[in-house]
């Protein structure tokens, strides 16, 4: 077991070795230096453990300031499950706005995600580069673009994200990047009417267990009634009905398979008030009743 002596002499060293590099780069200011310590082990087995706590150290130069040594024992090193959980619906909004193609909530929702946590000191902050990298892939993957694109541009970003050394350039890297990406998707599809047929499906997940009229979502996507059906059916290869009912009985299989709930609660939960015309419609579009169904998946 190391001392204090030790602990002193290694804390010594790892300053030596600080303002040696910082000395060696003197002259080119894009670079900075900070070195993350973490705590000694006493066997090559578990220097692992002190290597991983070095980089958590590092990550939490948002906190401490760069250009300095970070020592692991300064960190807060317990994950935030508590913070992780209050941040889920606000990373699906940012995917669904890649499923999307919209742009318009996309810097208020980063903004929430990473200003959620009232005193950033009780949180390691190597989760913040964890989430934002997370984030990231799954962003790229509900992207419709060229597989070679797609590995490109995430690439670039995964990159650029460690480089980060502020919330504030993490926010604006994530911001940009996320924009950009989306509008490099819209240009690759060459087709600028595609954003309202994706509004209007954005709008039937959003409320499918509620009524639905056309005419409610034209007003949304704002277009007229009638164009906005034939630009529908045009886009998806379906009229706007039955999208709907499609994507209603592909819910009301999910419950159907995955809870106990009667047929009525489940015909009530994707919008059909009457479970006998529910059946109906699911027979028809399924191919067989909501129980039938059932027992054919259980």
């Amino acid at each position: 077991e190391l001392g204090e002596e030790d602990e002193r002499r290694r804390e010594e060293l790892a300053g030596i070795l600080l303002l040696r590099i910082k000395e060696y780069l003197r002259g080119l200011d894009q670079y900075i230096v900070t070195i993350g310590v973490g705590n000694p082990r006493t066997t090559i087995g578990d220097i692992r453990f002190s290597i991983l706590e070095s980089n958590i150290a590092v990550c939490n130069r948002i906190i401490y300031g760069t250009g300095r040594l970070i020592s692991a024992n300064a960190v807060y090193l317990e994950d935030n499950a508590e913070w992780e959980n209050n941040t889920k619906v606000i990373r699906q909004k940012i995917l669904q706005s890649a499923e999307a193609l919209v742009t318009d909530d996309i810097a208020q929702n980063i903004r929430k995600l990473f200003g959620s946590v009232e005193d950033v000191r009780r949180i390691n902050m190597s989760e913040y580069y964890r989430m934002a990298s997370e984030l990231t892939e799954d962003f790229f993957s509900r992207l419709n673009m060229d597989e070679e694109t797609r590995q490109r541009n995430r690439w670039q970003m995964q990159e650029e994200i460690q480089h980060c050394h502020k919330v504030a350039s993490l926010v604006r890297l994530l911001t940009d990047g996320f924009t950009e990406q989306i509008e490099e998707t819209l240009q690759q599809i060459g087709h600028h009417l595609v954003r309202p047929i994706r509004l209007a499906q954005q709008y039937v997940e959003d409320h499918y267990p509620e009524k639905i009229l056309l005419e409610d979502v034209a007003e949304a996507v704002s277009l007229n009634p009638v164009y906005f059906s034939t630009l529908f059916k045009k886009e998806t290869g379906m009229n706007f009905s039955s999208y709907l009912s499609g994507f209603r009985m592909e819910k009301a299989k999910e419950l159907l398979t995955t809870t106990n709930d009667t047929i009525s609660a489940i015909a009530e939960a994707v919008g059909y008030p009457e479970q006998k015309y529910f059946s109906q419609q699911f027979k028809k579009i399924v191919g067989v009743k909501p129980v039938s169904y059932r027992k054919l998946h259980s």
